[in-house]
């Protein structure tokens, strides 16, 4: 399956000359991100997005759970 590009090389580039210190979040496997990744990217694997909880086991976590999270990447 391939996905769409959420943004392309050369608007990234111009961004991070900018913004030397952005956090680049990694929404893939532990697998694919160990066969390489953009420098400094931090790995969110998709499944730590869900919530897990039947029937809807792709909604959202809670609150708390989703801040524990971002703050566990350096994002506050």
């Amino acid at each position: 399956m391939t996905l769409p590009v959420l943004v392309d090389v050369q608007s990234l580039h111009e961004y991070l000359v900018v913004h030397p210190n952005a956090l680049i979040i990694d929404v893939c496997s532990p697998e694919n991100y160990a066969q390489g990744h953009l420098p400094g990217a931090v790995i969110v694997p998709p499944a730590s997005l869900g919530s897990g909880i039947k029937p809807a086991t792709g909604s959202l976590p809670a609150v708390e759970d989703l801040k524990a999270l971002l703050e566990s990447i350096g994002l506050t």
